[in-house]
């Protein structure tokens, strides 16, 4: 599939952020001229990316055209998305929707060996692939615990991974999988993932705080994932003072929290990670009522703390994420160059 255009970058996210939209409506939330719109359309649905569906009745009376939605074609592509945690090697194998098509979760041992582990990954993946409806597979992506180093595609030193340590996972898993393959932190992916599948109700600004084998936090500011200048932006747990740590769980986070929405001024904080899938109810209610009853801006406008769209596998699900966004979102919301094998280059 080759790569868009700018402006078909424009009008792919349009249509994606509303989930249908009509060639009118194209046009005045991009800008694009009528015509350009007509041009870019025909060429996105000759290349099985934008279909139409049946037309609406129109709002004109009398013999106006009617207008007829389009949207993104769900089986346009395909995403490989992996997640590697300390104990729990997830895939899933998702369609440009972030639809979950196949899934596979392998449970490992801390103390397995890297080469073994990634064999096993690999060999997870690559079954995935077989089992999956056919069709274009554009890439994966993986999500793995930070410290990061995009450049040469290593996790530096993950705290409960030690045999991870200066793996060069990107480059194995491209040679293994034959795709080009995207790395991120699990926060990262996450946030990703939550713009992505969100559409316009995670279009503006928010932090994601993601709960795994620890906490991270990933941020979408200013229209795209703020990753910071090395990639590593997001260390939430350096923002929790060592004197809160006989605190519940639920109070430790909203502390941090509140620090984060204080730093950047955010109206809108997303809770996600398998740590919270069995005690959501308490972290949600703890950390609204710290936002909304301490933060700094509270009398201007509240704070709303909502609940992931990506119900479970939130880094496996972003890591496909990614992918997409980097072959489709518009040049300003994609990553840097980040290394061979990577489809942002």
């Amino acid at each position: 599939m080759p790569a868009p255009s700018p402006n078909q970058s424009a009008v792919i996210e349009a249509i994606r952020l509303a989930g249908e939209l009509g060639r009118v409506e194209i046009a005045e939330r991009t800008g694009l001229t009528p015509q350009s719109v007509s041009r870019i359309v025909r060429r996105l649905i000759d290349d099985g990316l934008v279909l139409e569906t049946r037309p609406a009745p129109s709002a004109a009376t009398g013999a106006g055209k009617p207008r007829t939605p389009l949207r993104l074609r769900p089986d346009a592509g395909r995403a490989l998305g992996l997640h590697i945690d300390p104990d729990l090697l997830t895939a899933v194998v998702t369609d440009l929707e972030g639809r979950v098509l196949r899934r596979s979760h392998r449970a490992v041992s801390r103390r397995q060996p890297s080469a073994e582990l990634v064999e096993t990954l690999a060999a997870e993946a690559r079954a995935l692939l077989e089992a999956s409806d056919p069709g274009p597979v554009l890439g994966a992506g993986i999500a793995v615990p930070g410290p990061v180093d995009p450049s040469a595609g290593v996790v530096l030193d993950p705290p409960l991974m030690r045999t991870w340590r200066d793996v060069p996972i990107r480059r194995l898993l491209t040679e293994r999988l034959g795709l080009p393959v995207v790395m991120e932190k699990d926060a990262t992916a996450a946030t990703i993932g939550e713009h992505w599948i969100g559409k316009g109700a995670r279009d503006a600004d928010f932090a994601y705080l993601y709960l795994g084998a620890g906490v991270g936090a990933g941020l979408f500011l200013g229209g795209d994932v703020h990753r910071g200048l090395t990639a590593n932006a997001g260390e939430f747990g350096r923002l929790v003072p060592d004197s809160d740590s006989d605190l519940p769980r639920p109070r430790q986070l909203a502390r941090g929290a509140l620090a984060l929405v204080d730093l950047l001024d955010l109206d809108l904080v997303v809770l996600g990670g398998p740590a919270l899938q069995h005690g959501y109810a308490d972290y949600l209610a703890e950390v609204d009522r710290t936002l909304n009853t301490q933060a700094v801006a509270r009398r201007i406008r509240p704070v709303r703390v909502e609940r992931s769209v990506v119900e479970t596998e939130a880094a496996a699900v972003g890591a496909a994420s990614t992918v997409f966004h980097a072959a489709f979102a518009p040049r300003s919301r994609r990553a840097p160059r980040t290394g061979r094998g990577d489809p942002r280059e």
